[in-house]
């Protein structure tokens, strides 16, 4: 069984958001398949390393979220065809967050807990 790390409950919540990898153009996010007051996983079709420091945009209703990031781990997932593209699956730390986006953030995840 693999152990839980995870510091604080993650929702699944399809929010729109932009991933610049270290002063590269941004990286196609497919979705996000969770988000926390800690960190978000997403889907794309590129690979980041683990470690690569990135600026991410999360695109809310009230503002525009905008911190800084690091990919903890990644996932290879294969695509069931050959003419299909491969996909990762991306867990990425916040590590910049400012206190005003946080409890922007943390009423954010509070409104959508009560509605899962």
């Amino acid at each position: 069984m693999l152990e839980e790390r995870r510091q604080t409950r993650r929702i699944s919540y399809p929010f729109k958001i932009t991933v610049f990898p270290e002063s590269r153009e941004p990286i196609d996010v497919f979705r996000t398949e969770n988000i926390s007051i800690g960190g978000v996983r997403i889907i794309s079709q590129t690979r980041l390393e683990i470690n690569t420091q990135v600026d991410i945009t999360l695109n809310t209703d009230s503002k525009p979220i905008r911190t800084r990031g690091r990919v903890v781990w990644f996932l290879e997932i294969k695509a069931p065809r050959q003419e299909q593209a491969d996909l990762f699956d991306i867990g990425i730390e916040f590590v910049g967050l400012t206190s005003a986006d946080r409890q922007t953030l943390e009423s954010i995840l509070a409104e959508l807990k009560e509605r899962v």
